[in-house]
């Protein structure tokens, strides 16, 4: 009876040491808040309502919580003695703290303990079979229960289904792929992969972030609403970027003040576009990747997101505390990525490409090129890199005559002419693309190789 004693005070104690670690620190609350355990880690009741507490202020707010805030609405919701003596005496006074992540684990794999011993008790009780009653038991109430502490079990995907995605992706309507809205691009890679890294890279002034802004504007023509982690550019910043494309008018006179009545009018229109609830911008230039993880779980919930975008990778701060910086950028494509599968949201990186593009003759980027690129070719699924020949006094056409065309019939200029390359397609084609790229006005278009 004893050991069973200590047992169970073992286990409050580590209950109260998490519930008390999150309420401390934003980054325990976020390492926490990026697993998103259900509730019923917790076995005592009070700790499930904390618990519970704490994450829905966090996803209502968008704001951490501390132990007076929880305290405060959980009197006003509860009333109740036993729970205010609770708070009182475990919560707001108490001073035991312990690594956060290890707490959450140690419960969890507890809580799946517990409910295992459980199911063979019931199974023995009742006589059921325990083999078939196993299976049936894995695949509704074990996953319903623990929630997003374990992976999905899925169903076996059959050709049937594999024939509906084909025609799916026929009808541009796959379940798989966001189009880009760039047709050369989506005819070479079908879309942004869905459940996946796609990483976007090039040399400084390149127009990564525009190129960026593009697909974000092409995916909310299509519906879909997508969330930027902006750590280099302010949120105003790419709003003005935003609306110079929009109305056409050069950013940099807009940013001098220099426009007219009329295009003032043009950017107040413009500016309509972006003022509502399409998208999320966060600019905070101190993100870890719990904090990223965390606040993607809470934009799930509290704005739709459909789509990830990252600018950039290696301004990220991470404490995975490796020998070597390649190994920390490894550790944090690999735990994105996972994180992209688990909960089905594309995640988009901008990244930085090394010197070694600059050694050649033409200085055209390769994948070897990214920094750390063993580790972010390995677990990107897609790698597309920008390359604008101009920007080192090369002539893309070589002297001859233009054999690309702008949507309006005009040969492309050699200052507008940038190249996708589709370095790594897992599911589609590499190769070259070519895009038009208005940089005055931050817009990619696509080109006709023959005159329209």
């Amino acid at each position: 009876m004893n050991g069973s004693s200590n047992t169970a005070k073992e286990h409050m104690e580590l209950e109260l040491s998490a519930l008390n670690s999150m309420l401390s620190s934003k980054e325990c609350f976020f390492s926490v808040a990026a697993v998103n355990p259900p509730a019923g880690i917790f076995s005592c009741q009070e700790n499930r309502l904390i618990f519970n507490e704490a994450m829905n202020y966090f996803y209502n707010t968008g704001h951490v919580p501390d132990s007076a805030a929880i305290y405060e609405n959980l009197i006003l919701k509860q009333n109740s003695q036993e729970l205010r003596k609770h708070l009182s005496e475990n919560i707001l006074n108490a001073d035991w703290v312990r690594n956060t992540g290890d707490a959450i684990k140690l419960l969890t794999e507890i809580k799946i303990e517990r409910e295992v011993r459980d199911f063979i008790r019931t199974t023995r009780e009742t006589g059921l079979d325990f083999a078939m009653g196993l299976v049936e038991y894995v695949n509704s109430n074990l996953q319903e229960n623990i929630g997003g502490c374990m992976k999905e079990v899925k169903n076996i995907n059959t050709g049937e289904d594999t024939l509906r995605e084909v025609q799916d992706a026929m009808n541009g309507k796959s379940n798989q792929y966001i189009r880009t809205l760039i047709p050369d691009l989506d005819n070479n890679i079908m879309g942004i992969p869905k459940n996946h890294i796609t990483v976007i890279a090039a040399r400084p002034g390149m127009g990564k972030t525009d190129f960026m802004l593009q697909l974000m504007r092409n995916f909310i023509k299509q519906g879909l609403k997508p969330a930027i982690f902006s750590l280099e550019m302010e949120a105003g910043s790419l709003f003005v970027r935003n609306i110079s494309e929009a109305a056409r008018i050069d950013s940099l006179r807009i940013e001098k003040g220099e426009v007219n009545d009329a295009e003032f009018k043009m950017l107040i229109e413009a500016a309509k576009l972006y003022c509502i609830d399409d998208y999320v911008v966060d600019d905070n230039a101190l993100e870890t990747p719990e904090t990223i993880k965390a606040k993607i779980n809470y934009w799930r919930l509290r704005h739709k997101v459909d789509v990830i975008m990252i600018d950039y990778m290696t301004l990220i701060k991470t404490n995975y505390q490796q020998e070597r910086y390649d190994l920390e950028v490894g550790s944090l494509v690999r735990d994105l990525r996972v994180f992209a599968k688990k909960t089905g949201i594309p995640i988009i990186i901008l990244s930085q490409l090394n010197r070694d593009s600059e050694k050649r003759l033409n200085h055209r980027p390769q994948i070897s090129d990214l920094r750390e690129s063993g580790s972010i070719e390995q677990e990107a699924k897609l790698v597309l890199m920008l390359y604008r020949p101009i920007e080192y006094g090369i002539d893309p056409f070589e002297g001859k005559q233009c054999t690309y065309y702008d949507m309006l019939g005009n040969p492309l200029k050699a200052e507008d002419y940038m190249e996708v390359i589709i370095a790594k397609a897992r599911s589609g084609r590499t190769g070259l693309v070519t895009v038009q790229y208005l940089r005055p006005i931050h817009r990619i278009e696509s080109v006709k190789s023959v005159k329209p």
